[in-house]
């Protein structure tokens, strides 16, 4: 995980990836709207995350924002949204 990633959510950067819950993203969501984060930026920072939890072996393949999208939005329409 960068740098600065685990110094703004440090609780956070210290768990294993499959112990973050939904309502822990929803800070680190709420967090990068604010500060008006740029797509471009997004897409770089899940990046580097997909290849940190490869190389710490807490998934299995890599991901992308796209992948992260698509599965919100079908979690989202699963519930009805």
């Amino acid at each position: 995980m960068r740098r600065h990633v685990e110094d703004a959510f440090p609780a956070l950067a210290a768990r294993p990836a499959t112990e973050i819950t939904a309502a822990d993203l929803r800070s680190v969501l709420a967090r990068l709207v604010r500060s008006g984060v740029r797509v471009e930026t997004l897409s770089t920072a899940v990046a580097e995350l997909s290849t940190t939890l490869l190389a710490s072996k807490d998934i299995t393949a890599p991901f992308r924002l796209s992948d992260i999208r698509r599965t919100a939005e079908t979690l989202l329409a699963g519930l009805g949204v």
